[in-house]
Order: structure tokens, then sequence, then C-alpha cells
């Protein structure tokens, strides 16, 4: 039973904290609020596998992190999930991005996460290979790179 999702600086929001009880949880909210976002990352902790699109992470100063928590009822034994996301900006081009990203009102608009899905489905459909991936959105080539490599 998952009974506590943390998530920093992955997805839309800047932090996420929630315990989950032992009885229902019910999230409600208008469309694009993050309903079945929550959902594909409590999927990706306990199998390891996006279902359709991966939550990518913000670039900032903060590593992004999932962290879930886990307690077996049978047992009694609990686990944690936790993945940080490491991409390296190098320092002399960090202030330099981020004032971009910032100027350009770019950093966590929706229509930025929805162009990134869209690279990525292309990339997962054949439409689009590694490289052409690495040209038009670089972060989520290298991590597909890094991905293949564990």
């Amino acid at each position: 039973m998952l009974t506590e999702l943390h998530l920093k600086r992955v997805g839309p929001a800047p932090q996420f904290d929630v315990k989950i009880g032992e009885r229902l949880k019910i999230f409600t909210g208008d469309n694009g609020l993050g309903k079945t976002f929550l959902l594909d990352v409590i999927w990706y902790s306990l199998t390891g596998t996006w279902v359709d699109n991966p939550a990518f992470p913000q670039l900032t100063e903060e590593t992004p992190q999932i962290c879930c928590k886990f307690i077996n009822q049978t047992t009694g034994e609990s686990k944690t999930f936790l993945r940080s996301f490491d991409f390296e900006v190098p320092p002399e081009q960090r202030q330099r991005a981020d004032f971009t990203l910032q100027r350009l009102r770019l950093r966590d608009d929706e229509r930025v996460i929805r162009q990134r899905q869209q690279w990525y489905q292309l990339y997962l459909d054949g439409d689009l290979t590694l490289e052409g991936l690495e040209k038009k959105a670089p972060l989520i080539a290298r991590a597909v790179r890094k991905h293949q490599q564990s």
C-alpha cells in the first residue's frame, strides 16, 4: 500500500507532498491539474516504467526527485522508492539557461511540457530517431540514453 508520495521539481508543481491513509483517497480537480500525472508517477514508482509519457524534471539548482513510500500490509515491511534526476548543465551556462527560461516564460509552462511530451511520443512511435530527439529536446534525449544504459 502506498503511504507517502513526495515530488520535488518533477512535473508542473515545484513540490508535492501527500501522506495517504489506509482508507480510500480521491483526487479531484479540473482538467489539466495533474490527477493522471500522480497516477503515472505512482505506477512508475511501483514498476520502474512509464505508462505513456514520463514525468520530466524541471531545470533547477535543486536535484529533482520522486520519493514514494510503501508498506506491505501482510508482512508490515516498508520500502522507499527514490529517484533523483541528475542532468548537468555546465555551471557557466546555467545562469544563462535560467535567464532564458524565465525571460521566455518557459520554465513550467503547460505548453512547453506538452511539446516535450509530443517530441518524446514521436520518438517512442519510431517517427523520430534518438539523434533527432537530441536536436529537438536534448534533455529528454539525454534521459533516454541514461535510461538505456541502466
